[in-house]
This record gives C-alpha cells, sequence and structure tokens, in this order.
C-alpha cells in the first residue's frame, strides 16, 4: 500500500508532539529510539515515511522553525534562542538556521521586522 499504516504515523506523531514539546531539552538519537520503543532502523524508516527526514533532521528543523518565532516576536539574543530551542549556541544556530532558511538568522530577524536595524 502506497499511504503509510495508522499504527506508524501514531507513534511518529505522539513522538513529535513530545518532542517538539521539549525543544529545550539536548534530545540524543539513542533517547528519541528508547521512547519511540522501536528499534533505531524501524524508527528511522516509520520517520522516513511519515515526515520524509530522519529524527535527528526533524529535530533540527523543528528547532529553525521555532527559533523563527521567537526571532520575529521577541527581541531575545541569538544565544538566548539559540538555548531555548535546543541549540548549543550561537554558531550552531546559525549554521542550522542558514542551512534551513537559506539567510542568516539577524536577516531574517529583520525582513520579518520590516528592515529595522542593520
Amino acid at each position: 500500500s502506497a499511504g503509510v499504516n495508522t499504527a506508524a504515523r501514531e507513534t511518529v506523531e505522539q513522538l513529535c508532539t513530545e518532542l517538539r514539546n521539549r525543544l529545550d531539552y539536548p534530545w540524543t538519537l539513542d533517547e528519541i529510539v528508547r521512547r519511540s520503543g522501536s528499534s533505531a532502523p524501524h524508527l528511522h524508516r516509520l520517520f522516513g515515511q511519515v515526515t520524509s527526514l530522519s529524527p535527528c533532521r526533524w529535530l533540527r528543523r523543528e528547532r529553525v522553525y521555532a527559533a523563527a518565532g521567537l526571532l520575529s516576536t521577541t527581541d531575545k539574543t541569538m544565544v538566548e534562542i539559540a538555548v531555548d530551542v535546543g541549540l548549543e549556541g550561537r554558531s550552531q544556530l546559525h549554521r542550522a538556521f542558514r542551512e534551513a532558511m537559506g539567510l542568516s538568522p539577524d536577516q531574517y530577524r529583520r525582513r520579518r521586522r520590516g528592515g529595522g536595524r542593520g
């Protein structure tokens, strides 16, 4: 069948919700696998079917999306935002953000704010 079975989708969605609710937590792949109750290869397969990403890539993308929200709506520093979304610091935020969004966090914030400072 072309579709993803319901149990697989529910497993992944439940795990995604848990990860999304704790983005600031320093998740490791081992811990994500343990939480899922599946083997690592099985979880990778399920995650790929449901999200088209590996668990770690999905988590990184979610962290970038959360950072984008904070950049748009707060005056927090890059370091504060990185910590809030579970990235290790400004440089990791910058790298992840540029990779996902095609621009730096500073550029993103300026554009979202209508070209403010800079």
